[in-house]
């Protein structure tokens, strides 16, 4: 009797320990697979416009000095009615990881009339980029263009132009009575998932 006791006793000190240890077993799988999806690496997101670093936006009123000016009617070190000039923004995606889309949003005179300038000719690489708002042009890096180091030089055409609507509003910041704000314009960096890059239309 006391044997089968024992041996009893033995069989569910037995059970126990197996019903432990693969409790044990299964909690440790979960938790190698919970370590394993909390060390996902994140794809990195490094921009620069102008060597500037930026997260997602990038904004900037221009000076007289951002601008190589090609008048010939004035000093080439400054400003008048009729003038032309040009600047560049520099966008390069550094090391990030993932395909940009880039959108240009601009307020020259043509979207406010207290900018002197308007941007006559915005291109990249020669090519223009596509307007998708009235005032918005958008680029797109792809991943292969990230990969092979490449980035995107925006050529930027500006006048201020001699329309004689404006002549009160010149002679006043020719004259020194008004501060000119010339142009502004800011660069919004965000993921590009593939989607279609819709060109503006201007309904008639």
């Amino acid at each position: 009797m006391k044997d089968k006791v024992l041996l009893a006793l033995a069989v569910v000190i037995i059970g126990i320990f197996v019903l432990y240890m693969g409790s044990t077993g299964t909690l440790t799988a979960y938790e190698s697979e919970l370590d394993a999806n909390v060390s996902t690496d994140i794809a990195k997101w490094n921009i620069t416009v102008n060597d500037q670093k930026i997260t997602d936006a990038y904004e900037k009123t221009l000076a007289l000095n951002d601008i190589t000016w090609h008048a010939n009617h004035a000093d080439p070190t400054k400003i008048a009615p009729g003038g032309s000039g040009e600047f560049q923004l520099i966008i390069d995606p550094v090391d990030t990881e993932v395909a940009i889309r880039y959108d240009i949003v601009i307020e020259d005179h043509k979207v406010d009339d207290r900018y002197v300038l308007t941007i006559t000719n915005l291109t990249v690489g020669g090519e223009p980029l596509i307007q998708t708002a009235p005032n918005t042009y958008t680029g797109i890096f792809t991943l292969n263009d990230i990969e092979q180091g490449k980035t995107k030089t925006l050529d930027i055409e500006v006048a201020w132009l001699d329309d004689a609507e404006n002549d009160w509003h010149d002679s006043q910041i020719g004259m020194g009575e008004v501060e000119a704000e010339y142009l502004k314009l800011e660069v919004v960096a965000k993921q590009y998932l593939g989607e279609e890059i819709e060109e503006y239309v201007v309904n008639e």
